[in-house]
């Protein structure tokens, strides 16, 4: 992912060689995290407060917004996981009083 350019790219492992996902539609803009469940991508948007799904195409240079996951109790997101039909969001609280252990980060679960 590459946020100032707003786009996703597909890296090959053996060679390295990066090629763009097309996006029909949604936004990796503010992205942090990414986590591929399948052929499900979630695009954690820190400073929109939001985590975009898309379908992956079978060869992964297509990406079809499927819908975007909002919670009130998002706060600065930075990445997720996948577990027991489930997806957890890692608050990381960039604006928050780190002297104060209240604050720590915290984990929303959300359905997917």
């Amino acid at each position: 992912m590459h946020d100032t350019a707003e786009a996703l790219f597909r890296v090959d492992p053996r060679t390295g060689s990066a090629t763009r996902t097309v996006l029909d539609g949604g936004s990796v803009r503010n992205g942090d995290g990414l986590v591929v469940h399948g052929r499900t991508l979630y695009v954690v948007r820190n400073w929109a407060y939001a985590v975009d799904v898309f379908t992956l195409s079978g060869d992964g240079r297509r990406a079809r917004f499927v819908k975007q996951i909002t919670d009130p109790r998002f706060d600065e997101p930075t990445t997720a996981a996948v577990h027991g039909g489930r997806l957890y969001v890692v608050n990381a609280r960039f604006d928050a009083d780190w002297s104060d252990p209240a604050t720590a980060s915290t984990v929303v679960s959300c359905p997917l």
